[in-house]
């Protein structure tokens, strides 16, 4: 990792971001991260009390960043169908950059979940999101706020499903069925007319 002219705090979190992605949680250690920051331990304790932190952290950051990408990808989408189809396109090409082929916030979350310090982070993070895809649906079709929030959810739960059994099996299928139940979700909303 390149760390010229990053402050301690910045080189830290780089690198926890980093290992967490591409290790886990679990398997991350506080020596790993600052031998990769190039940073003290007291530069560490400086900014960050735990390993906990730096986690709430990074889930903060995957929480933003995938925030922001569902309201991007909802902004140029006309119809719910559309919105699935690009979503699942981002989805397959970020997986051929990954190490881990998995939901980064889902592979994250359900490893630090047991956490107690952590588990209000998860439920925020799931909070967040699905308030996220809630608007961004009613973006593109206006319903109720119940009905969105169902659908913000439905949609949410075949994503983890798909992505979750193909992190466990490698197979492409699973990706395939997700786009297709993604779709069938999207068909299942009736057409408003305003």
């Amino acid at each position: 990792m390149k760390h010229e002219k990053q402050n301690p705090r910045e080189r830290i979190l780089d690198s926890a971001f980093h290992l967490f992605r591409d290790q886990g949680y679990a398997e991350t250690g506080i020596s790993e991260i600052l031998t990769e920051a190039g940073a003290y331990k007291k530069s560490l304790y400086d900014h960050f009390t735990s390993k906990e932190d730096l986690a709430v952290e990074y889930l903060a950051s995957l929480t933003h960043s995938h925030a922001d990408l569902i309201e991007r990808v909802a902004a140029t989408s006309e119809d719910l169908e559309r919105f699935t189809d690009r979503w699942v396109d981002l989805v397959r090409r970020s997986l051929k950059h990954s190490k881990r082929q998995d939901c980064p916030i889902g592979l994250f979350a359900g490893e630090v979940a047991s956490i107690p310090e952590m588990r209000p982070h998860v439920l925020e993070t799931i909070d967040r999101l699905i308030r996220t895809m809630q608007r961004s649906v009613q973006q593109i079709i206006p319903l109720p706020d119940a009905e969105a929030e169902n659908l913000a959810r439905r949609v949410f739960v075949a994503f983890q499903g798909g992505m979750r059994l193909f992190y466990l099996t490698g197979e492409e299928r699973y990706l395939t069925l997700m786009r297709e139940e993604l779709k069938h979700i999207a068909r299942s909303v009736p057409v408003v007319k305003s």
